[in-house]
């Protein structure tokens, strides 16, 4: 014969047969809608979290730069913007500003030492036009200044840059960007 259930084992028994109702039903779904409202509040959360980091990475300098391309970010002068900039040559020709037409020959590296781009090597300088949204910031910003015949080395944050997306199929998302920069000719 088996024992007989204590006072607790008796109210639990009880409870349970409850739950088995409608009423236990009720407090099943409450419960579940709760855990629901926590899920939803726990991945809102999380999803602040990632963009509140990757809102601090697009202002930040990747500063595992690649030994080759020979970049001492302590001996380059780090503007507000987040953009350094080291100039290599000053050049003696017209200054470049907002709205001139500016002929450059230029190298861009990811931060790794990956070349994406070499106007040098394809013998094509290129024309761009400042203040026109047509180049990226960090051209716009250090490119304006510089006199024909200077040269200049950009290390860019992902802001500056490509930004979070970064450009499918070249560009990773959030990449800091190595530029080395010679004006050929302002117009």
């Amino acid at each position: 014969m088996l024992p007989r259930p204590s006072g607790v084992v008796r109210t639990s028994l009880v409870l349970l047969a409850l739950c088995a109702t409608a009423a236990c039903g009720e407090s099943t779904r409450a419960a579940a809608g709760r855990a629901a409202a926590d899920s939803a509040r726990a991945a809102a959360a999380e999803r602040a979290r990632v963009d509140s980091v990757e809102a601090e990475m697009l202002v930040r300098v990747d500063t595992a730069i690649a030994p080759a391309l020979n970049v001492d970010l302590a001996a380059m002068e780090q503007r507000p913007s987040g953009l350094y900039v080291r100039e290599l040559r000053r050049g003696t020709g017209a200054v470049a500003d907002s709205g001139d037409s500016v002929t450059v020959d230029y190298t861009t590296w990811l931060a790794d030492g990956t070349v994406l781009d070499d106007t040098r090597e394809r013998g094509a300088p290129q024309r761009i036009h400042l203040a026109s949204g047509s180049v990226i910031k960090a051209w716009e910003e250090g490119i304006r200044g510089m006199r024909a015949g200077g040269r200049r080395i950009l290390v860019a944050p992902p802001s500056l840059g490509y930004g979070k997306a970064g450009q499918p199929g070249a560009v990773p998302r959030l990449a800091t960007l190595v530029f080395d920069v010679e004006v050929r000719r302002v117009q």
